[in-house]
């Protein structure tokens, strides 16, 4: 869907083609709309779109993003058609989102549009009640010409249609094998609330995915071949990627099998009936999260602001949903792994780390800290998810050590490629964190594909 951005300025009227899925405006480059107003920030702001969502985010700009007037919160806030973008001191963005709009070139300014010269004064012996027969003529020729164009291009548009609605029904009868497959394959379980369709609600957008928009079309994990198999992990880790922070983030293949050794542990753990900790099925592990904890994280993590997939897929890391009674070797207990020092300045006592109903809003107090520190889009929410293993004095002095070239993003997975230059304990540990963190959130949120039967775990807020 075409998305057009319509300008207006004391200084800047003119029309603009966002392009592709991530556009910046600032007062400067390397910004996509530049704009001259002192008010707007170097980078003030950003357009995503994937598939036909498009939405708004503030990138912390000194004086804030307005859309209808509405202050633009963290998450962002969905656009439509005629929705009206303020900025800066003097600038308005109207968003044009048609079709059928006629394609406009990038910063073409409104001035550039047709423009029509005075007619020629009529000499005062003309009569102005009559017209000469050769214009009624030319007239007449015009219109029937104007006629024969449109009868021709309604004849190729339907004819075009046509030869579409063949081309699909040969497309459909030829795949029966699929939908076979598709069949076969394990159905999500009835919805607690009474529905037995497999919807969730993608946080920050209100946008409901069906099962097919959510994976329902795929074959089981198992039974992908191996580049099925990364084009599957690539899809899911972009939708958990927008739960985490409304921003889809591209996964390189170096980092999608870094997901996919972790993800394939999980798969084939499931069906071995195991009960033993870091062995269990996760039939066993989702069961358990969804019956007793699941409803508390949510509800905590929403209160705190901070999105409900951190929380819930950080316990699978931590604990695999074990409330473990006993601290280990680095003082820590519970289902969330706090030590007393930390769970006593977030107001718990020490003895109560295995109260869940306590401890949850801990955890979301602590990640709604964490995320203030690095940034509320999802690859800085998970540079704070590495801070929950990792001291955050630790992610940050981490960073500094890898970021000495403007060319390097400020992500968890630029310290993966840079690993080399960290100490023993992030090569060790701290690297595996946030890639099993993703391949658990991929297991959760689209069990059907892994034998799970079981709806998205988000969705058992109650």
């Amino acid at each position: 869907m075409p998305v057009v951005l319509n300008v207006y300025g004391s200084r800047d009227s003119r029309q603009v083609i966002v392009d592709g899925p991530r556009f910046t405006i600032g007062r400067r480059a390397p910004a996509n709309l530049e704009l001259a107003d002192e008010g707007v920030s170097s980078l003030h702001a950003t357009i995503h779109s994937e598939g036909n969502r498009i939405w708004i985010l503030d990138e912390g700009s000194a004086n804030g993003t307005y859309v209808n007037g509405q202050l633009v919160p963290p998450v962002g806030i969905a656009l439509q058609d005629g929705f009206e973008i303020s900025l800066g001191n003097e600038t308005t963005i109207v968003v044009s989102l048609k079709e059928d709009m006629v394609e406009a070139s990038p910063a073409s300014p409104f001035e550039q549009l047709v423009e029509f010269s005075e007619p020629s004064a009529v000499p005062e012996s003309t009569p102005h009640t009559s017209f000469p027969t050769s214009l009624i003529a030319g007239l007449i020729g015009v219109v029937l010409v104007l006629i024969a164009i449109v009868v021709f291009a309604a004849f190729a548009l339907n004819r075009r249609a046509s030869e579409r609605l063949e081309a699909s029904s040969n497309s459909v009868n030829s795949e029966p094998a699929q939908s076979s497959e598709l069949g076969n394959s394990p159905l999500p379980e009835v919805s607690p609330h009474g529905s037995g369709s497999i919807e969730a609600s993608n946080p920050g957008t209100g946008e409901t995915l069906n099962g097919s928009e959510s994976g329902m079309k795929h074959k089981p994990y198992l039974q992908m071949d191996a580049q099925a198999q990364l084009d599957f992990i690539e899809a899911q880790a972009r939708h958990i990627s927008l739960m985490m922070g409304n921003r889809p983030y591209a996964f390189n293949d170096e980092v999608l099998r870094y997901i996919k050794q972790y993800l394939d542990g999980y798969a084939k753990r499931v069906g071995n009936n195991s009960t033993r900790l870091w062995a269990e099925d996760p039939r066993f592990m989702f069961a358990r999260a969804r019956e007793q904890y699941a409803p508390h994280i949510i509800r905590a993590f929403n209160g705190r602001g901070v999105p409900p997939v951190v929380g819930l897929y950080l316990v699978v890391v931590e604990t695999e949903y074990h409330n473990i009674q006993s601290e280990n070797f680095a003082g820590a207990a519970g289902l969330f792994q706090f030590i007393g020092p930390t769970a006593r300045a977030y107001g718990v006592d020490p003895a109560e780390r295995t109260n869940v109903a306590k401890m949850a809003p801990a955890a979301a107090a602590y990640m709604a800290d964490r995320i203030a520190e690095f940034g509320p889009d999802s690859m800085s929410v998970a540079l704070a998810i590495a801070g929950y293993n990792r001291s955050p004095d630790s992610v940050r002095r981490d960073l500094a050590d890898v970021l000495n070239s403007e060319n390097r993003e400020r992500s968890f997975w630029t310290l993966v490629a840079n690993s080399n230059k960290l100490d023993h304990y992030f090569q060790g540990e701290n690297i595996k964190y946030v890639p099993k963190f993703f391949a658990a959130a991929i297991v959760g949120e689209t069990p059907w594909a892994f034998g799970i039967q079981m709806q998205p775990l988000s969705t058992y807020a109650e």
